[in-house]
C-alpha cells in the first residue's frame, strides 16, 4: 500500500503532507476498516444462506473470511493501484481506446476479486451455492458497456476522488 501510494504522489505530482494523508487513507479506511466491513459480509451471507443443512453445526470462522478477503483484495490493490497509476497520465485524454483500457483494468480486478472470494469459499465442504458470489460480475460486465455508451472514465473519476481526499 505504501508503494502504491508513492506511485500515486508522484503520478499526481502531490506533495509529501498530502503523500502521507492518501497513506493514512488508503491503510486505515480503504484496507482496514473495509477489510472489516466486507469480511464481516461474507461471513454473514455464507453462514447464513450458503452452509449446507447437513452441516447444522458448522459455521464459517469470520478469521477465515477475513483471509479469503486479503486473497481476494490483493490482486485488486496491484491492479488498480499499481497497473492502473502506471498509466494515469495517459488518461488525460479522452479517446476510446484509453477509457475502454482503463475501465477494463476495473471490470478484470474486480472480477478478480470476486473469482477469488468464490473460490475461497466454494473450496469449504460444508458450503453450497457458493456460484452466486460469481454473479456480481456480470453486474460488472453491464456496468463496463454502459461505462462505454455514457462515457464513464472510471480511472479519472479515482483521480479526482483521490486528489479531493487529499487536499
Amino acid at each position: 500500500m505504501s508503494v502504491s501510494s508513492i506511485i500515486y504522489t508522484l503520478v499526481l505530482h502531490h506533495s509529501f503532507s498530502r503523500f502521507v494523508l492518501h497513506l493514512l487513507w488508503v491503510m486505515i479506511l480503504d484496507y482496514v476498516i473495509m477489510a472489516f466491513v466486507i469480511a464481516t459480509f461474507f461471513w454473514f451471507i455464507v453462514n447464513r444462506f450458503m452452509r449446507k443443512p447437513e452441516f447444522p453445526d458448522v459455521q464459517v470462522e469470520w478469521q477465515y473470511s477475513f483471509d479469503v478477503h486479503l486473497n481476494a483484495f490483493l490482486p485488486f490493490l496491484v491492479i488498480l493501484h499499481i497497473v492502473q497509476v502506471l498509466f494515469m497520465s495517459s488518461y488525460v485524454e479522452s479517446y476510446l481506446v484509453v477509457r475502454v483500457l482503463s475501465n477494463a483494468l476495473w471490470l478484470v480486478a474486480i472480477g478478480y476479486y470476486f473469482w477469488i472470494t468464490f473460490l475461497g469459499y466454494f473450496s469449504l465442504p460444508f458450503t453450497h451455492r457458493t456460484v452466486v458470489l460469481l454473479y456480481p460480475i456480470a453486474v460488472f460486465a453491464i456496468v463496463f458497456v454502459l461505462s462505454l455508451i455514457f462515457s464513464w472514465h472510471f480511472s479519472e473519476a479515482l483521480r479526482v476522488f483521490v486528489t479531493y481526499r487529499v487536499s
